[in-house]
């Protein structure tokens, strides 16, 4: 398992995007990898919160009521600087989910009502409209095309993920071995 993960890993960083924007990996059976990259990836769809300088960049897909995802929020993603996180919400373990992900979507301050409800339990109030579920939808979507099954999944500027729950100081490892 270990020589085809780094067979994987390796088909990643070698193989660059096609005309059509989508990598091809001949190695891993003729399977579409895809990889973060700002210029790639729809960020108009997730919220983006800059810590520090914003130097290094990753993407992570987070279900609002996801106890793993809250506390990967609090314990990691709370703890990290000189990043900028691009949060896509994806609302599938609950209706709840859905209006909730929709209330942050349409908050004013996306990210303040995002580390509100995901770090300190406060509640967002805006109201949930069809055009935030519909971003929430494209998400969802997203999510199941890059074959992410479980969140929190995080993805490193270099295309590596995804990548479950961990602790701060390995995330940081991870961001800074490219």
């Amino acid at each position: 398992h270990k020589a085809i993960r780094r067979q994987r890993q390796m088909c990643i960083r070698d193989r660059y995007y096609s005309a059509k924007g989508v990598p091809w990996c001949e190695h891993c059976k003729g399977a579409f990898m895809f990889i973060f990259n700002e210029t790639q990836w729809p960020l108009e769809d997730a919220i983006k919160i800059v810590k520090g300088n914003g130097s290094a960049k990753i993407a992570v897909f987070e279900d609002p009521n996801c106890r793993f995802c809250q506390r990967y929020d609090r314990e990691t993603l709370s703890k990290i600087n000189n990043v900028t996180i691009y949060v896509f919400l994806v609302p599938f373990l609950s209706e709840d989910s859905m209006v909730k992900a929709c209330s942050i979507w349409n908050s004013v301050d996306r990210a303040k009502a995002f580390n509100a409800w995901m770090v300190e339990g406060i509640e967002p109030t805006a109201n949930p409209t069809e055009r935030a579920e519909m971003v929430m939808k494209r998400n969802i979507d997203l999510m199941e095309r890059v074959g992410i099954q479980s969140v929190p999944a995080t993805f490193v500027a270099d295309g590596r993920g995804p990548f479950g729950g961990m602790h701060a100081s390995s995330l940081m490892h991870k961001m800074i071995h490219l």
